[in-house]
């Protein structure tokens, strides 16, 4: 009934009603009614007005699409709609050509080809001139030169003549059509897919990818769209001319900038898609800043590609394994296991510089305990090759031994296994690291033991099956076998093929923890000690614990016999002095009297001690606790108040800078600093500023007032 209904209004003297079917028929009409209704429509494409021509036209695109094989009833009508020159007609007219070569290119190409040269003048018309009838922001009728650029593409492709013959005319849409509006941005992109699909030559390749740069680097209101369609099609050009859209590199690695995720995405492909052995380097270097600012759920994708180029690319094994550390170290909890285990299987086939990564993961892993990937290889290397970490044959640049000792590495492994949150298979890895070094740290094998055994009653069962096991495993009955069953993994043969062919690269260490602090020596080989590590053990780029602070102050909530000032309670009771602000970094400070203050290197308050029986503040420091006790026991000598620290940061004549330190909680901390100018002039456009360790949170209030008053007239906190 519907096809009738449509053959009978088909039929109608109104051309209202006609154009009415017609367009129901481009829209709805399913194969059987296409089948029963082309005749009527190919009749109309001859007859009738321009306007009815138009709608018979684009039905007839429905029918060829539906009905393949009734294209050839609408090849004769084709030729002389070709000859009239209404833009609505020959639109319509080109989408039907359109269509039936992409239904059969190789049987009706040649029936069209006769058309190119006609269509390349209808194009140089229509970028050449005006026509106020046709013009849309200033490009006048853009449907119609995107319908023809597409034929163009189509009939270009695979065919150098045709593709000689439509080479001029690209490049004068190219070189002539304005970007300010969107419809001659749509021009643009059209002009550049038909020169990527056609056989065009290398300098009409480079002047399309331009193009692209140009879109990307757009700063109209429309962007975004403009930066997606670009990456999208230096996705599939990129391949034609890689080092023109080398060239486009810092662009493209600004879209790594923008808020919306599939830029951002398409960015990264592109990225590893111009990534060579030359420009490995840079690439990584700009990627792995992102990894700082990337939301969640990027970062994923983002370490991939970081890992993936550096498999691929890398210079030296050296370079491949910095590079995968970096990534550990920034966002270890969003890197793939296979990134991982490739970087395990690296190090265990490189021999050379087993000894480098082992020390390097050990000191990123004590300062970043909360990266689960980093937590992984890094309990895994010094399982495997932890008697490098002790040897005494490691040095620094300045040819400086630098000592490990046996306990410091089963520290971390114990606030790795004991860091609240982490996942199994940390736990997992870290148990086989921990019995790994049972018979190589005989110094700690107590401590082992005692680690591995309060994983027995872990709610995990896998972690508890593992506890269970290796326990069984340190028993004396296994004495004789243990050695055999705990020796080094044999290294992978396919891997070791893979990466032999890479050269080594130095393997020298160059990032050493600070002179002051107890891994670096100088008088060889030495045990650890408890007091020198309490007292220097702490350096400035963090701690490794994850404990929150808030008001305006910083906090850790460390483990062993690190406190967040540096000091030990087991120092030498000294002078007060006052805390140098230009000496935070390890110089020695003035003694004045008073409570020990002595700066200790590498330290972020320098080396603050409240040890000694004799201390005039009294008090041991607790390991484990941001300000210990505070330092404040009951002596009758003691005039300050028991839970405020104060501690002079500057007092150089001119201006006073105290820091009054109170403990709110085992995991907090407050610091009011009070700023008094001792000068006869108002000291004005105040500015402080606070550094904190990455792994703490600061909650910092404004000052007062950012006016310090003259002769201490008032104070600004």
């Amino acid at each position: 009934m519907a096809t009738h209904r449509m053959r009978s209004d088909l039929t109608s003297p109104t051309h209202y009603v006609v154009a009415l079917a017609l367009s129901a028929i481009s829209e709805i009409s399913s194969a059987d009614m296409c089948k029963d209704v082309a005749p009527e429509v190919a009749k109309l494409m001859v007859s009738g007005n321009n306007y009815i021509k138009k709608k018979s036209a684009l039905a007839a695109v429905r029918i060829v699409k539906k009905v393949p094989e009734l294209i050839d009833e609408f090849l004769d009508k084709i030729t002389k709609l070709m000859e009239e020159r209404h833009h609505g007609v020959l639109l319509s007219t080109l989408s039907l050509i359109i269509e039936i070569l992409v239904q059969d290119k190789e049987k009706y190409k040649e029936k069209f080809r006769k058309y190119v040269h006609f269509l390349i003048k209808v194009l140089k018309n229509l970028v050449s001139s005006y026509s106020a009838e046709f013009d849309i922001s200033g490009i006048i009728d853009p449907f119609l030169q995107i319908t023809i650029l597409k034929f163009f593409g189509i009939m270009g492709e695979g065919d150098d003549a045709i593709s000689e013959e439509v080479n001029d005319i690209l490049t004068q849409v190219a070189t002539n059509t304005g970007s300010v509006k969107n419809t001659g941005n749509a021009v643009l992109f059209e002009c550049v897919r038909t020169i990527f699909n056609i056989e065009s030559s290398n300098t009409l390749k480079t002047l399309a990818i331009n193009i692209l740069g140009k879109f990307l680097a757009s700063k109209e209101s429309n962007s975004k769209n403009l930066r997606y369609v670009a990456l999208q099609s230096l996705q599939k050009v990129v391949t034609y001319d890689l080092s023109a859209a080398q060239k486009h590199k810092a662009t493209i690695l600004e879209c790594l900038k923008e808020n919306d995720l599939s830029i951002k995405k398409l960015a990264l492909d592109v990225l590893y898609m111009i990534t060579n052995e030359k420009n490995v380097e840079g690439i990584c270097k700009e990627m792995l800043n992102y990894l700082l600012v990337s939301e969640p759920d990027f970062l994923q994708d983002l370490t991939l590609k970081i890992c993936s180029v550096a498999e691929k690319y890398a210079p030296d094994r050296r370079w491949h394994i910095d590079t995968i550390i970096k990534v550990l170290t920034l966002a270890g909890n969003h890197v793939r296991d296979e990134s991982i285990h490739s970087l395990l299987h690296l190090i265990s086939a490189t021999k050379e510089l087993q000894s480098y990564a082992v020390h390097k993961l050990f000191f990123s892993l004590r300062e970043n305990i909360n990266q689960d990937g980093l937590a992984m290889v890094g309990l895994w290397c010094m399982g495997e090759f932890g008697e490098t970490l002790i040897s005494g044959k490691a040095s620094a640049p300045d040819n400086t031994p630098i000592d490990v000792s046996q306990t410091e590495v089963v520290d971390v492994a114990e606030k790795v296994l004991n860091r609240f949150g982490a996942s199994e298979s940390v736990k997992e890895y870290c148990l086989s690291g921990l019995l790994k070094l049972y018979p190589k740290y005989p110094q700690c094998r107590q401590k082992i033991r005692d680690l591995i055994d309060s994983q027995t009653t872990s709610p995990s069962l896998e972690v508890q099956q593992r506890a269970c096991e290796y326990l069984q495993l340190l028993d004396a009955d296994w004495d004789k076998m243990r050695a055999s069953i705990l020796e080094t993994i044999p290294v992978y043969q396919a891997v070791d093929q893979a990466h032999t062919s890479k050269p080594v690269g130095d393997p020298t260490i160059l990032e050493v923890p600070p002179k002051g602090s107890s891994l670096a020596r100088k008088d060889g080989p030495s045990t650890f000690n408890p007091t020198a590590a309490q007292d220097d053990d702490l350096d400035l780029l963090g701690m490794g614990d994850d404990t929150p602070v808030s008001n305006t102050s910083t906090s850790s909530n460390s483990t062993g016999n690190q406190d967040f000032l540096g000091g030990g309670g087991n120092s030498e009771p000294k002078q007060e002095s006052n805390v140098d602000i230009k000496n935070l970094y390890g110089q020695t400070s003035q003694n004045t009297g008073g409570a020990s203050m002595g700066m200790g290197g590498g330290d972020l308050l320098g080396g603050i001690n409240f040890g000694g029986s004799n201390n005039m503040m009294g008090g041991n420091m607790g390991g484990g606790d941001l300000l210990g006790d505070m330092g404040f026991g009951s002596s009758p000598s003691n005039n300050q108040s028991q839970d405020v620290l104060k501690i002079t940061a500057l007092d150089d004549g001119n201006i006073n800078i105290v820091f009054n330190c109170t403990k709110d909680s085992a995991d907090t901390a407050s610091i009011t600093t009070v700023f008094v100018n001792k000068t006869n002039t108002d000291l004005t456009n105040l500015v402080f500023q606070v550094a904190v360790l990455k792994h703490c949170k600061l909650t910092m209030n404004p000052v007062t007032s950012s006016t310090i008053p003259a002769n201490s007239n008032g104070a600004v906190t």
